[in-house]
C-alpha cells in the first residue's frame, strides 16, 4: 500500500471576514504565513517516508488558496527525489486543453520516472466559475470534452472539434 499527503493552504481563520464581506479588513493570519506553513509541511512529507504529495485547485477564498496544481507539484518536484506527486483535482473547465496538455506533459518529464497521479473533477464553486468566465452549466459537457482531448493528447498528432473546445492538428511536447 502507498499513502500520500493531500498538502494545502487552508486560511481557516479567515472564514468570517469574508462571510461578512469585510474585504477593508486583512485576515488575523496573513496568507503569506499559510504558504510558508504549507512549504514546511509539504517539506516533511518525503523524509516521514510517506510515498506521495498531492495538491488541490482552489482559487480566491480562504479555502484551499492554491492555484494551479501542476505548478505546486513542480515546486515539489524539485524539492523531493522519490515521492510521486497526484491532482486533487484539476478542475478541467477552468483550463485551456492544449496548455493542460502541454503541462502535464512537461510535469511527468520532470519527475523523472516518478509516478504523476492526475485526478480530474469539474468543480461546483460558483465564484470560481464566474471568475474564469465558465458558465457552470456546462461544466459537465466541458469535462467530457477535456477528457476526450487529454486522452487523444498522447496520440503523435491529433485534432479535435467539439461544442466547447476545438483544436487544430497538432503535438504534445515533450512527448
Amino acid at each position: 500500500m502507498q499513502v500520500g499527503v493531500m498538502v494545502t493552504s487552508y486560511n481557516h481563520r479567515d472564514w468570517d471576514r469574508l462571510l461578512a464581506g469585510e474585504y477593508d479588513r486583512n485576515p488575523v493570519t496573513p496568507d503569506v504565513d499559510i504558504h510558508r506553513q504549507t512549504v514546511q509541511l509539504g517539506d516533511m512529507v518525503e523524509p516521514l517516508g510517506f510515498d506521495a504529495i498531492w495538491c488541490a485547485e482552489h482559487y480566491g477564498s480562504a479555502y484551499s488558496m492554491q492555484g494551479n496544481p501542476l505548478q505546486w507539484l513542480a515546486f515539489w518536484a524539485g524539492r523531493t527525489k522519490r515521492i510521486d506527486m497526484g491532482t486533487a483535482v484539476i478542475v478541467v473547465p477552468w483550463w485551456q486543453p492544449a496548455k493542460l496538455a502541454h503541462e502535464i506533459a512537461m510535469l511527468d518529464l520532470m519527475l523523472d520516472g516518478r509516478r504523476l497521479h492526475i485526478g480530474l473533477g469539474r468543480g461546483i464553486s460558483a465564484h470560481e466559475y464566474d471568475v474564469f468566465g465558465v458558465p457552470r452549466e456546462e461544466s459537465r459537457e466541458r469535462f467530457q470534452e477535456m477528457l476526450d482531448i487529454l486522452r487523444r493528447s498522447e496520440e503523435n498528432r491529433f485534432s479535435y472539434d467539439g461544442q466547447h473546445y476545438q483544436l487544430p492538428e497538432m503535438t504534445v511536447r515533450p512527448q
